[in-house]
């Protein structure tokens, strides 16, 4: 035999002696435990004291009919898992053996018994005894992980919505009694106008379909709460259920709310700084243009005027002194008049705030051309576009950062530069042929002018996109909200 017999205990019932010791010996000699009776009575005190694994009943017995035995056996719960196999010597028709087969006996033999048949008939019985023990055992495993699992759970009939089981966390957290739980559906539990959606996501997983989603389930106090829930399909007594983890994620949700409130608070509030101080730098532009330069240029004409005037005086009243004093004051004034304006025009791109942004982009990208012999390239898509002055500025200075990493960083030889729209997006951007970067390092290698261009995007609602790679140069996309 193929399988250890010394863990299955045999019971042996039969009134003859003779056939009662064969019997025993031959078991004995296949290393089964084996135990012996001579009555009804005697098998069911045995059966009571030591439950055997398998049974062979003999069906004419001097008390109680083998039968009669078999049908207390099958009716008894804790006794009902053993093995019975009726023997008969002389009920062997069809309707007798139909009769002990009603009673719930496994199965029917017909005396004398071949050694060979008898422990084919045994060895098929214990086989089966084992695979029953091994899923009783699995049942019992998977009854105490599913009663016992931290995380709430339960089971519902796929078709009728009937909640079948619950365990002990279920019913701690929603509230419900057990005996509440199995009398409600899966519509119980969950919001009235969730419904709706609750039927589709039926109708898939009665196509087989596992699942996972996020769902509103409601506590006995009425509360309604969050959940992440895994389910799959099961067969739970004979019917098709589904089987569903539940974890409550409520606490985190509302953390992730309060997280994105604080974030596009933090985002408006720079947003506001950000604002105010480009109006600051605008402001200080204006004065030095209405105070300072004005009152420069003022002074350079007054001087000009001076030295012609002085001029015309005879050389012999005019010294050289005054005349070279003349010459150095008025280009010290020229030359104020130049940084002014080149501080004036860094506060305050005069293109970008007299005639827009596509016009200050084409005129900047003429400048760094020429300046660091780098061929710039800008294409527009879009004839007409129009910005506030807010973004207006923060996409022009992310696009002076860019340029000041090109002119820096990337020995780079062209610049393409586009501007377009697609549906609700102005797409803005900067790619060069310069020698690039690994971008696993970008975050290690960031420069100022990287975070100012993420931090802009950011404020501008945006996203910022960077692909780099070694000796294939970068592009820089921009994307914002453009709205008509």
């Amino acid at each position: 035999m193929l399988i250890n017999n010394s863990d299955f205990n045999i019971l042996i019932v039969d009134d003859d002696p003779e056939i009662l010791q064969i019997t025993e010996r031959l078991l004995k000699k296949e290393n089964f435990i084996v135990t012996t009776a001579t009555s009804g009575r005697e098998c069911l005190q045995i059966i009571r004291n030591n439950k055997p694994d398998l049974l062979l009943l003999d069906v004419m017995l001097p008390d109680v009919s083998g039968v009669e035995v078999c049908r207390i056996i099958k009716k008894d719960a804790e006794l009902a898992s053993i093995y019975v196999l009726l023997l008969s010597g002389l009920k062997i028709e069809s309707e007798d053996i139909a009769d002990g087969l009603e009673t719930g006996a496994d199965g029917y033999m017909i005396k004398p018994l071949k050694n060979r048949e008898l422990l084919a008939r045994v060895d098929a019985g214990i086989r089966i005894v084992k695979s029953e023990r091994a899923m009783r055992k699995s049942e019992e495993k998977y009854r105490f992980m599913f009663e016992n699992n931290p995380q709430p759970m339960l089971i519902y009939d796929i078709e009728t919505l009937e909640i079948l089981e619950v365990n002990l966390s279920a019913i701690n957290h929603y509230g419900y009694s057990r005996s509440e739980f199995l009398s409600m559906t899966l519509k119980d539990i969950r919001p009235q106008e969730d419904l709706p959606a609750l039927i589709k996501d039926i109708e898939r997983a009665r196509g087989g379909e596992s699942s996972t989603g996020e769902w509103r389930h409601i506590k006995k106090n009425g509360e309604i709460i969050i959940v992440e829930i895994t389910a799959h399909t099961i067969i739970h007594n004979d019917r098709v259920a589904r089987h569903v983890l539940i974890l409550d994620i409520t606490e985190r949700k509302q953390a992730e709310e309060d997280l994105k409130n604080s974030q596009e608070l933090l985002r408006k509030f720079a947003l506001h700084s950000q604002n105010e101080y480009e109006e600051e730098k605008v402001i200080l532009a204006t004065q030095i243009d209405d105070e300072l330069t004005q009152t420069l240029v003022a002074l350079k004409i007054d001087i000009g005027l001076l030295k012609n005037k002085v001029s015309t005086k005879s050389a012999s009243s005019v010294s050289e002194e005054l005349l070279t004093k003349l010459d150095q004051s008025y280009k010290l004034i020229e030359n104020s008049i130049g940084t002014s304006l080149k501080l004036m025009n860094n506060l305050r791109y005069e293109v970008l705030y007299l005639m827009g942004f596509v016009e200050a982009v084409k005129l900047y990208s003429s400048e760094f051309q020429n300046q660091h012999n780098v061929k710039c390239n800008f294409v527009s898509a879009i004839h007409k576009l129009e910005l506030d002055q807010k973004q207006s500025t923060s996409l022009f200075r992310i696009f002076q950062n860019a340029m000041s990493n090109i002119a820096i960083h990337s020995k780079a030889t062209e610049v393409k530069i586009k501007l377009a729209r697609v549906s609700d997006k102005l797409i803005f951007e900067i790619a060069d042929n310069g020698i690039g970067f690994d971008q696993k390092n970008l975050l290690n290698t960031e420069s100022n002018g990287l975070i100012i261009m993420k931090e802009r995007t950011f404020l501008l609602d945006g996203k910022l996109y960077i692909s780099s790679l070694p000796n294939r140069g970068t592009s820089i996309r921009v994307e914002i909200p453009f709205y008509d």
